[in-house]
């Protein structure tokens, strides 16, 4: 019974030291380079953040995405209150996105020049793309169902930005 009791409450105080407070929109990095201010534009979508273990659990817990290191991290966003909405980005090759998407479960084909209107990573120029590809599925994770859209930037040095939204609503 106490081995029982002594694996709950690690287990209660390991979710709870993942999940973010209620309102947290805040990126991987809260620090902003002192060139940027109100009105500038965003951070150039190339510029890596870090991603500590906990947040690359957490994301893949709940995205069903696995971020390994040879991706480059551009950063996070994770609100949570009575629904949860997680989105991330990261960039890589072009052609690791295929796998990238079938490792994490998602299965519908890319549309070519459909877009995903959800609020981007900070740092991730969105409306700038040109060349864009996205889709939507259904993810069980744990007892929640999430809606993941998928919004891939294909870039003309031969990588891609994958951008994942999932959310509860």
């Amino acid at each position: 019974m106490d081995a029982r009791l002594l694996a709950s409450l690690s287990l209660i105080l390991g979710l709870s030291a993942c999940s973010a407070p209620p309102g947290d929109s805040s990126s991987a990095s809260s620090s902003q380079p002192p060139s940027e201010t109100a009105g500038a534009p965003p951070l150039p979508s190339s510029t890596p953040q870090p991603l500590d273990d906990i947040t690359r659990a957490r994301l893949a817990r709940s995205t069903g995405f696995h971020l390994s290191s040879d991706l480059t991290f551009l950063g996070t966003k994770n609100d949570a209150g009575i629904d949860r909405h997680v989105a991330f980005a990261v960039r890589m090759k072009e052609s690791q996105v295929s796998v990238f998407l079938e490792r994490g479960g998602f299965a519908t084909p890319l549309r070519p020049g459909q877009r995903v209107f959800q609020t981007p990573v900070d740092g991730v120029d969105m409306a700038g793309a040109t060349k864009v590809s996205a889709a939507q599925d259904r993810f069980r994770a744990d007892t929640l169902t999430y809606t993941r859209d998928v919004m891939v930037i294909h870039e003309a040095d031969g990588t891609a930005i994958v951008h994942v939204w999932a959310y509860t609503t």
